[in-house]
């Protein structure tokens, strides 16, 4: 299972300016997070509203995250980080965190590291 961020468009679509760095660092944790062995077929599904949630957040409050930039000549490369920590936490702060949440706690044993 590893949800890409065409899944988390399809369900939220106006992710869409969401950084491809930020993606990637949402992507890797929401993987991470949201396992197979927990999560069954629904997997995919819990991963893609836990980074929709994430990716919201990190518009919301880090604009397009954090940018640094580094430069060698003609040679430049930006790079943006999202604050895992507080972008991961808070769940209820926006309505695909909420939906996460709704999914987690339908899961059998609902209890663990899943719920963040």
């Amino acid at each position: 299972m590893s949800c890409t961020w065409n899944d988390v468009l399809a369900i939220a679509p106006d992710l869409a300016s969401v950084p491809l760095t930020t993606q990637q660092v949402v992507l890797a944790y929401a993987n991470r997070t949201v396992t197979e062995c927990i999560w069954g077929d629904d997997a995919v599904l819990g991963c893609s509203y836990l980074a929709a949630h994430m990716g919201a957040k990190s518009l919301a409050e880090y604009g397009a995250g954090d940018i640094s930039s580094e430069s060698v000549g003609d040679v430049s490369a930006a790079y943006s980080a999202v604050a895992l920590d507080a972008a991961a936490s808070d769940l209820h702060s926006t309505k695909w965190g909420r939906i996460y949440l709704t999914l987690a706690k339908a899961l059998p044993g609902a209890r663990g590291p899943f719920l963040i």
